[in-house]
């Protein structure tokens, strides 16, 4: 009886014990389950903090894309109302310069420049006393297309056809188209027989210089006309 009394003493004893180890490796567990919960409470505000900066910083770049959209609108339309301002002015009153602005509005989309661009050749033929029809703005886009100078090109054309219409055809603009790898001289020795240095003397004269300019137009729209219907869906315009 005593060893039995004994025997059961001992294995409680032994229980107490084991029940300790177990209830301290609880409270070290729930200490740590603190920590880990401070832990995700820190992270989760400062995930909180971070979207906040985030929405901020999206706000501010929506704003700002805003800003500048409504900047270049208006860039745009003050663009614009000088054109056609420029346009009334060459063309005599505002509702023939509406319908020369309207009427370069619609050729541009044909073209690789913008309406600024076209339009100045406009006014530059206009007020050389030149019609400045859809198919000579054309033709000065087709040539002017297939340069890596479009811009250059096109001045280049619009002066040459702007400065001699009452004769005085010299090399300086055809040079400058030649220098734009446009083959103007060999068109014209082709069509008229011409060499370099006799185009300076046919040019002189009013006749002289229509014929020129005829033969060249020519040539060119056979070289290059179209050229702006393939330049419209490069990517780079």
């Amino acid at each position: 009886m005593a060893k039995s009394i004994n025997y059961d003493i001992k294995v409680g004893v032994i229980g107490d014990a084991q029940l300790n180890k177990f209830q301290k490796s609880l409270d070290r567990i729930n200490r740590s389950s603190k920590k880990t919960a401070k832990s995700i409470g820190l992270m989760s505000k400062s995930m909180t903090s971070m979207n906040a900066v985030a929405k901020s910083a999206a706000t501010s770049m929506q704003l700002f894309v805003v800003a500048l959209a409504s900047r270049e609108v208006i860039n745009t339309l003050t663009q614009f109302e000088d054109l056609r301002t420029t346009l009334s002015t060459v063309e005599g009153s505002v509702d023939a310069g509406a319908a020369a602005f309207d009427n370069l509005n619609d050729l541009v989309q044909q073209t690789p420049f913008q309406i600024d661009a076209l339009t100045n050749s406009f006014v530059k033929l206009r007020a050389a006393g030149l019609e400045a029809t859809n198919e000579q703005l054309m033709l000065f886009s087709d040539i002017a297309s297939v340069t890596t100078d479009r811009i250059g090109t096109l001045n280049a054309m619009t002066d040459l056809f702007a400065r001699t219409t009452a004769g005085g055809l010299g090399l300086e603009d055809l040079n400058r188209l030649a220098d734009r790898g446009i083959p103007v001289f060999t068109i014209l020795e082709e069509k008229l027989g011409l060499a370099r240095l006799e185009i300076s003397k046919v040019g002189k004269t009013a006749e002289g210089t229509a014929v020129i300019l005829e033969a060249l137009s020519e040539g060119l729209e056979e070289k290059f006309g179209g050229a702006s219907e393939t330049a419209v869906n490069n990517l780079s315009v």
